[in-house]
């Protein structure tokens, strides 16, 4: 399970990367909801994208992740250390490594 919070060019390097794999599926949010309606277009298309492609509401997607690792686009990373973790969700930024 890859789950992301942001769409930026290096969180969708990552989807595009990962996507080869078959067994990775995908959970992913945006606050601006045009840019999460793009990227859903954008892998919506993509062979198997029922089974592995699940796009979110922002609000709680913290708080109950699906994964142990959340990738948190540059834009949003601030905000996102800021919100509620009780499951102590590790968050990354892909820009930072």
């Amino acid at each position: 399970m890859c789950c992301v919070y942001g769409i930026d060019t290096f969180t969708e390097e990552l989807i595009d990367y990962l996507w080869k794999k078959p067994d990775i599926s995908f959970v992913v949010t945006d606050p601006i909801e045009a840019t999460l309606s793009n990227a859903t277009r954008k892998y919506g298309a993509r062979s198997f994208s029922l089974y592995r492609w699940e796009a979110v509401h922002h609000q709680g997607f913290i708080e109950q992740a699906k994964g142990k690792v959340v990738v948190v686009a540059k834009a949003y990373h601030e905000a996102v250390k800021k919100l509620p973790n009780p499951n102590k969700v590790e968050i990354v930024m892909l820009e930072d490594l």
